[in-house]
């Protein structure tokens, strides 16, 4: 009489991932609020679940600010992820970025000139630095970036960067600072592997190790990765991944135009000030 149709109710124990990817629901709702934390994570484990999570709160979430709700006959309801935007969203999305990045390569052309000679004077040849990254839907693709390290500098094998690495040319540094040595891979959005704004890609050599000890590690591959994200303009090159995923998780649950305006203007700040670059 409400407008549902109940596909299952599931009791405490059940493997809520394994049911939601075999019942397909478009909402969940978790009637008993003190177990919806840890029963979240699980959601998120789910392949194919991508519908609205709602829970009858507690006085805890009535004070929570900006409450979205709905109510279910007269018990009421709180909205705690919406479903993802529809693909032909992303689709536009990804055309206007890629325009959008054909004109910045071409007005750029001669900052990219200039940093490209900095680096061949300083330290060498190669200027660009390609390297195999994980995509949306766990896609290799090749990321471009001005070389900032000194020439082979993984000899040794995949080391994750740190603050005051020792690697790090002195250019290098500046552009890590000031984010121009994303610059080259304005060329991965115009080819549709990034998008502007979304979780960094990683290696491959890292994302197995991270999804083993983070299992919603996998969640940042719904979404193709991003040249700035929420966790770039928050945290610093060193930061640890468990750290960074929750700046991820905030910017995937939370994606808007608005949240993307913000994260490109800090950026943006970044690359003009050298402020908020850590």
């Amino acid at each position: 009489r409400w407008g549902y149709r109940v596909v299952g109710v599931l009791e405490q124990g059940a493997c809520l991932p394994e049911q939601l990817d075999a019942l397909r629901p478009d909402q969940i709702i978790f009637a008993t609020p003190s177990r919806h934390r840890e029963a979240l994570e699980q959601v998120a484990l789910s392949r194919s679940f991508e519908g609205d999570i709602y829970v009858v709160p507690q006085l805890y979430e009535m004070h929570l600010g900006e409450v979205n709700f709905a109510l279910l006959g007269d018990i009421p309801l709180i909205r705690l992820s919406r479903a993802s935007h529809p693909n032909w969203k992303h689709g536009f999305k990804s055309w206007v970025e890629r325009g959008f990045a054909a004109l910045v390569l071409l007005v750029g052309a001669l900052p990219a000139g200039l940093i490209a000679l900095a680096i061949l004077v300083t330290s060498g040849s190669p200027v660009i630095y390609r390297q195999t990254r994980v995509g949306r839907d766990f896609e290799p693709f090749t990321l471009f970036k001005f070389r900032t390290m000194v020439r082979d500098a993984e000899q040794a094998g995949a080391v994750l960067a740190a603050d005051d690495d020792p690697r790090v040319t002195g250019v290098g540094r500046w552009l890590r600072r000031s984010r121009l040595d994303e610059l080259p891979q304005l060329y991965n959005v115009l080819r549709g592997d990034m998008s502007f704004v979304g979780p960094r890609p990683e290696r491959p050599e890292f994302v197995e190790d991270f999804m083993c000890t983070h299992p919603l590690y996998r969640e940042r591959f719904r979404v193709r990765p991003g040249i700035t994200g929420l966790a770039q303009v928050s945290a610093s090159y060193a930061t640890s991944p468990g750290a960074k995923l929750r700046f991820d998780l905030m910017y995937l649950y939370h994606e808007s135009l608005s949240l993307d305006l913000r994260i490109v203007l800090q950026t943006l700040k970044v690359i003009l000030t050298g402020r908020g670059a850590r």
